[in-house]
């Protein structure tokens, strides 16, 4: 995890001094605009470091806890279920360039939130079939973990939705990123020690490391809704 946390964190670091010397060799009017776009690059960059540990971490307890094998049908379940909910973020994604001229009322959230909590159900449904056809009976323990991936899928996806209309909006409030990226990392990073501390010598350790998922989807809507609402009355 080490070595991968140290190869992410050098390809950021050299992305961010060539956007630096990129940004330096260009004559932009405002040079507090020039330190604002560095300082708020290096921030991101360093938060998510954060978010990376907590996203292997539980791997690696589940291999020192455990064995391979655990660690084998949990980690196929959870990245098969997290890699379809990346296309549906994706093709949400599409419509951010929009966000600056459209402006997102309550009901659109509540159409996101619905119609991906009904294909999350629908693709839960047939995940087993889905499991067994592609890695054999041997994995066909990974699909309750797609599952409960799957069925958080409307939770990501207004996650996600609330997310980029809080940085590509009308209403911009990067101190809301912030408080997201820092906030959402340290509950999920105190909740997964709390997890194993609890289930640690628990048949249920796995699935509640799953629910660890939506969890965190929900911590970012908590998170997002209430520090927007506490800068626009602040």
């Amino acid at each position: 995890m080490l070595a991968y946390l140290g190869t992410i964190s050098f390809i950021n670091l050299a992305f961010y001094l060539r956007s630096w010397k990129s940004i330096n060799h260009k004559r932009i009017p405002s040079p507090a605009l020039v330190q604002a776009v560095k300082r708020e690059s290096l921030f991101l960059s360093l938060s998510g470091l954060a978010s990376l540990v907590c996203v292997h971490l539980d791997r690696v307890l589940i291999f020192n806890q455990l064995d391979s094998r655990s660690l084998a049908i949990y980690a196929n379940g959870m990245i098969v279920g997290m890699s379809i909910n990346a296309l549906f973020k994706t093709a949400l994604g599409s419509v951010n360039g929009r966000l600056a001229f459209v402006k997102i009322e309550p009901w659109h959230y509540l159409v996101v939130l619905a119609f991906g909590s009904v294909l999350g159900l629908a693709g839960a449904f047939f995940m087993p079939v889905i499991i067994t056809v592609l890695f054999g009976a041997k994995f066909s323990g990974s699909a309750i973990f797609s599952q409960v991936v799957l069925v958080s899928l409307g939770l990501y996806l207004l996650s996600n939705i609330l997310f980029d209309n809080i940085i590509f909006g009308k209403e911009s409030h990067i101190e809301a990123i912030y408080l997201n990226n820092v906030l959402v990392s340290i509950g999920q990073f105190l909740s997964l020690l709390a997890v194993f501390y609890i289930f640690s010598g628990s048949e249920h350790l796995l699935i509640m490391f799953a629910f660890l998922y939506p969890w965190k989807a929900f911590l970012s809507i908590v998170v997002l809704v209430s520090s927007k609402w506490i800068l626009n009355h602040g």
